[in-house]
């Protein structure tokens, strides 16, 4: 049962208690970050641009970001799609002068510039003695998690990522598929060697505050299968959190600091949240919310004043209250994916701009999609062994 209906706003942004145990060290978790854009420049100089919360990461002993662009001097985009990121390797200067000592990669876009893109990251983030976790030179390597041990405590952590274009195979770099009976194994192996162990998955669907029915039930099942805490992001804005039988499972951090074009700059772009989790020998013992506001025609990011912050965090509540009732979070799925059906029925019969207005305006394209088109359709998305062979042909295209 979560304990997310006894909190107040108060409570999370003073910290509340989860379990038992004397703390040991404390570890702050950002959501996205791509250090280009109107940021850049004063990356590369590694200026503080991290407003009030560079005190906050000061204090502890880990900090975590999920860095969501190769950091490569190449432009050898792959074929892929959506937007092929890449930032300036020098930007790791402001990464590293802002104390993240790990970064995940596990991401949608960290193959964006191939292979060499990929290692360039890997070469450029070691350069500066910040860990890395969530990809390899292989699937295999992927997989690998990153075991720290500070103050006696070992932890464990484990990233991972949806199938968009930068998913590692058995011979071939990438990132740490996301995968329930990949991911329950690995925590098992993680439980034999240390004591806490942390989930970064980058999941969910672009602009929802809310988590897929689907997404919940396997989170829940991890948290189950014994990981000690679950962070997420992707959908570029924050979402709301539940306690799953002790685990705290966070939907959606949000964009920590990600300045791109204009058109991806919606809503709740420029706000999200920290996490600051204290951590003992037993497991998560105290969370705290640090909400976040990104400057938006200038470089870094700053705290929310108190009104703001009760507020966004009075928001992340009414949604964690929401993913807590399955019929209203059912309801909230139905909602998003009819705002977006017209874009995933007209990918899905390769529908042109003309037709697509006309189902935009519900008006039945029968010369395109009749009922056996659809039902089959259906069948072969519906049926595992089905989507199982689809993607397998779809990856290969015509070989």
């Amino acid at each position: 049962m979560s304990r997310v209906t006894r909190l107040d706003s108060n409570d999370l942004l003073r910290g509340f208690n989860i379990g038992s145990g004397e703390q040991s060290l404390q570890i702050l978790f950002t959501g996205d970050l791509y250090p280009g854009g109107v940021n850049l420049d004063s990356m590369i100089l590694g200026k503080n641009i991290w407003g009030g919360l560079a005190n906050e990461m000061l204090a502890h002993q880990i900090n975590l970001a999920n860095l969501e662009s190769p950091l490569t001097t190449r432009d050898q985009p792959i074929k892929k799609y959506g937007p092929n990121l890449s930032c300036d390797p020098r930007s790791i200067k402001g990464i590293k002068v802002a104390n993240f000592n790990i970064l995940s990669l596990a991401n949608n876009h960290i193959m964006d510039q191939g292979c060499a893109g990929l290692q360039e990251t890997i070469d450029t983030c070691q350069s500066q003695s910040i860990e890395i976790v969530g990809v390899g030179s292989n699937l295999d390597n992927a997989k690998k998690p990153l075991y720290k041990t500070v103050n006696e405590v070992s932890i464990c952590f484990i990233a991972a990522t949806e199938h968009e274009f930068s998913i590692a195979e058995r011979n071939h770099p990438g990132a740490n598929p996301f995968g329930v009976s990949e991911l329950y194994y690995q925590i098992q192996e993680a439980k034999r060697n240390s004591d806490v162990i942390i989930l970064i998955l980058h999941v969910g669907n672009e602009h929802s505050k809310f988590p897929s029915p689907k997404l919940t039930n396997d989170l829940r099942f991890l948290a189950d299968a014994g990981a000690s805490l679950i962070v997420c992001h992707h959908s570029h804005v924050s979402s709301g959190f539940e306690i799953h039988n002790g685990t705290p499972i966070f939907y959606s951090l949000g964009n920590f600091l990600f300045s791109y074009r204009a058109e991806y700059k919606k809503g709740d772009w420029f706000y999200s949240y920290a996490v600051s989790a204290g951590i003992s020998k037993s497991g998560i013992c105290n969370i705290r919310l640090i909400p976040v506001r990104q400057k938006r025609t200038k470089p870094g990011l700053e705290l929310m004043n108190n009104e703001e912050a009760v507020k966004f965090c009075n928001d992340i509540l009414d949604i964690s209250e929401i993913i807590l009732s399955p019929d209203i979070l059912e309801k909230k799925w139905v909602e998003f994916c009819d705002l977006n059906k017209t874009t995933y029925i007209a990918t899905a019969f390769n529908l042109n701009f003309f037709e697509r207005q006309l189902l935009k305006f519900r008006f039945p394209v029968f010369w395109k999609i009749d009922e056996k088109s659809w039902l089959r359709f259906q069948n072969h998305i519906e049926c595992e062994s089905h989507l199982n062979a689809l993607q397998t042909v779809i990856k290969r295209g015509f070989r």
